[in-house]
């Protein structure tokens, strides 16, 4: 038997549907969760993101998400506390923390497609992004 694990990240977001067509082709059953998170600057999730940026992308993927595990998990992110809620006296320091984590990646390993090229793909997560400083 195979089974799809899919975590969810900031990045994956946009791959939702792709992630969901391919458990249907295929048949078979889709785990997922989310990154883990415990300090307000993993960027990688989802939770990074402003609550007023975050709740409309998810309401927009429901509206496509039939596979029951992965509706769930985009529902339990509507409630989760955003990193902004949970730690608001550390927040901003942490997305800056987090941002130059992922730059110093980058430059490590140089790509065409990084992070910015892929959060650009939803433009205002994109200027979010760049906002970062």
């Amino acid at each position: 038997q195979m089974r799809l694990d899919f975590t969810l990240t900031l990045p994956g977001m946009f791959e939702v549907n792709s992630i969901q067509a391919l458990a249907q082709e295929y048949n078979v059953d889709l785990l997922t969760k989310i990154i883990f998170s415990f300090t307000s600057d993993i960027l990688l999730s989802p939770l990074s993101l402003p609550r007023s940026l975050l709740e409309p992308w998810i309401n927009e993927l429901l509206e496509q998400v039939s596979i029951q595990s992965m509706r769930e998990l985009l529902l339990q992110l509507k409630t989760r506390p955003t990193f902004e809620e949970q730690w608001p006296d550390r927040y901003r320091h942490g997305l800056l923390k987090g941002k130059q984590r992922l730059l110093k990646l980058e430059s490590i390993r140089p790509s065409p497609v990084n992070i910015q090229s892929i959060l650009d793909r939803r433009p205002e997560v994109g200027k979010w992004f760049c906002g970062i400083s």
